[in-house]
């Protein structure tokens, strides 16, 4: 059935925004991941270098506290001014490990710690000379004032910055900035999360919908393929028919783009409203439908669809037009069997081959039959003994050529020339038409491969007849379409010519069909074969698309006029006439003309009292195999030998 979908969910689980949420979950993981890593660098700072940056603040208060117990018993004379040079040593060591050392990272990334740092050690190198002075026993009173007025600056800066930092002995600013730094990330990790799982959530919808959207044509809003190969819906009670628009190309081809789309909705609409609730609709293919009538009987399946066809065939109208819309339909039916078992795939294609056949029939519908599908089989088996035999490779279908001898008009008995007939039989005992033959090669693009066959094959049978025999007469041999293309006159010259068959002796026989094909790319590759030499023969006249131009533009040397004008002519007057006036016509055109079908002796009598130059048909000779033709070749050679002997005394 239609299932109408919602359009704010379509737009919600478009593609684009699908795409979307995928890039931001993917831009989420790699936030994650940063935060995670910047977390763990955190927590490792935490355990392992607060303590040392704690000593290190330690360090600098109790040397800044014993360079300040120097300097005064220095001032009293109570010490040796060299242990004040070397406390100072020590204390702008420590300046220094603080503001340069890796270990010291921690303090200095604490609120302004770097910049007081610098700012002590800049004052306190100021007293670098002062104490190089006392310790030199260079200075005096007033040095000893300096020292002491800038020192109880620096003294006061540094315990205010340990006292910031640290409190009892336990860390201050830098646990308090380290803690912010972590609840910050936690935050940040939460955000995340919840962000993450909100995209988790949507992916999972839109998975859902997705899978949905997969089993759902987008057109037609109907179920497709995908859900027939998935839910396996389709029992052997069920009836499977396979329906396509009637003339379809023709249609898309008048009416592409949107205007399809809707005769295609419309369609699966009319369709939809043409069967029971309980069974299934499925759109296959752009113009294709499959309905699944479910627990069907098999006894009365014709009129069922009979009636579905016409209650879903309606007028489209588009436009100021009115274009009548036809359903055909391929059936396979139910079956009461229920030891039977059929996967779906068999019953499609079932259903499918009855589609073509009602297509090519021009009927309604076709219901699948074990007649039918035993000639699908035997099409098929035919079509995989033409693969091996054209790779030469052995198989069940055997080809092999005849040739049946045309006469002359005026001697009757004479033979002029004979035509290449095609024969097949499939296990040595299906014979199998050669139309049929030519027919499957077509249309699974062997054409080409088979037409090579038949000319190495017949240039392998009949080269001696001109190069030994000396047989004057023509050899006609039937050109498939495939074959009339543009390297038709190098395969000539590869498989007949190089045989040293002359090419005024080949007649290559084209039908109006064929020509037909592509009548622009025909005549510049029979005018060009024609340059060699070769003639052409225009066969089977008056069944195809039949025009007289065709003698004219592609100068058809001779005409072969079907077997259809020449039936019943002893009794039909009328057809007499029309055979007469085809045959004047040619004549007029400088055309030679070859009547086929003869049948009786009366038949030939009136093709020739009528003008025909050549004939050909069961009453003069039955297609045989080379051999039989060669030596019925030999017996009139031998017969002319004696008749020249008599004559000559």
């Amino acid at each position: 059935m239609i299932w109408s979908g919602s359009s704010v969910l379509h737009r919600l689980f478009s593609y684009k925004i699908t795409i979307g949420v995928l890039v931001c979950l993917a831009l989420l993981f790699v936030a994650s991941s940063f935060m995670n890593l910047n977390a763990r660098e955190r927590n490792y700072v935490s355990l392992q270098d607060i303590h040392l940056a704690s000593l290190n603040l330690a360090q600098l208060r109790n040397e800044a506290s014993m360079f300040d117990r120097y300097l005064l018993l220095v001032d009293s004379e109570l010490a040796n001014p060299l242990s004040l040079t070397i406390h100072y040593d020590i204390l702008w060591n420590r300046f220094t490990y603080l503001l340069n050392s890796v270990e010291a990272s921690v303090l200095r990334r604490v609120d302004s710690n770097t910049e007081s740092i610098e700012d002590l050690y800049t004052r306190f190198n100021q007293l670098s000379q002062p104490v190089a002075d006392i310790a030199g026993g260079t200075s005096d009173a007033a040095t000893l004032a300096l020292i002491h007025e800038r020192w109880d600056g620096i003294n006061v800066d540094i315990r205010q910055m340990v006292i910031k930092n640290l409190i009892d002995g336990e860390s201050g600013n830098i646990t308090e900035q380290l803690d912010r730094d972590l609840n910050q990330i936690r935050i940040i990790k939460v955000g995340l999360l919840v962000m993450l799982w909100g995209v988790l959530v949507y992916c999972a919808f839109a998975l859902i919908h997705i899978r949905k959207k997969f089993v759902m044509d987008s057109i037609t809003r109907t179920y497709n393929r995908n859900y027939l190969q998935r839910k396996c819906v389709v029992n052997e009670s069920d009836t499977y028919i396979a329906v396509e628009i009637k003339n379809s190309q023709q249609i898309l081809t008048e009416h592409g783009g949107a205007e399809a789309d809707t005769l295609v909705r419309l369609c699966a609409e009319r369709l939809s409203n043409s069967i029971q609730k309980h069974d299934l609709l499925i759109h296959t293919s752009y113009c294709e439908f499959v309905i699944v009538k479910k627990n069907s009987s098999p006894n009365n399946c014709g009129p069922i669809i009979d009636q579905l066809i016409d209650r879903a065939n309606f007028e489209w109208t588009i436009g100021n037009t009115k274009v009548p819309i036809r359903f055909v339909a391929g059936v396979d039916s139910a079956v009461c069997d229920k030891h039977t078992t059929r996967h779906w795939h068999t019953r499609h294609r079932n259903a499918l081959r009855a589609l073509n056949y009602a297509l090519e029939k021009q009927i309604n519908y076709r219901i699948s039959d074990d007649e039918m599908r035993l000639a699908f089989n035997t099409r098929a088996k035919i079509l995989r003994g033409l693969v091996k035999l054209l790779r030469h490779n052995k198989g069940d279908l055997k080809l092999w050529l005849v040739y049946q001898p045309i006469v002359t008009a005026m001697f009757s008995t004479r033979i002029a020339g004979a035509e290449v007939l095609l024969r097949g039989r499939l296990n040595d005992e299906i014979d199998i038409p050669p139309n049929q033959i030519v027919n499957i090669c077509e249309q699974n693009g062997l054409g080409k491969d088979l037409g090579i066959w038949i000319l190495r094959q017949a240039a392998l049978e009949s080269a001696h007849l001109f190069s030994t025999m000396n047989f004057n007469g023509f050899l006609s041999i039937n050109l498939n379409p495939s074959m009339i293309c543009e390297q038709l006159p190098d395969i000539l010259k590869a498989h007949l010519l190089s045989r040293h068959i002359p090419a005024r002796q080949i007649c290559l026989e084209v039908t109006e069909d064929n020509a037909a094909i592509d009548f622009k790319r025909s005549v510049p590759v029979i005018q060009k074969i024609r340059g060699m030499g070769i003639q052409f023969a225009l066969d089977d006249f008056g069944t195809g698309y039949s025009s007289l131009e065709y003698l004219h533009r592609l100068e058809i040397n001779k005409l072969k006029i079907d077997r259809c004008f020449v039936a019943d002519i002893e009794t039909n007057a009328k057809k007499s006439q029309f055979l007469a006036g085809i045959i004047s016509i040619a004549s007029k055109m400088g055309v030679q003309t070859i009547v086929e079908g003869i049948e009786t002796r009366e038949q030939g009598d009136i093709a020739i009292r009528h003008g025909a130059d050549y004939v050909q048909g069961f009453y003069y000779y039955m297609p045989m195999e080379a051999k039989l033709f060669h030596h019925l070749l030999m017996v009139e050679k031998a017969h002319d030998i004696a008749v020249e002997k008599l004559i000559t005394g």
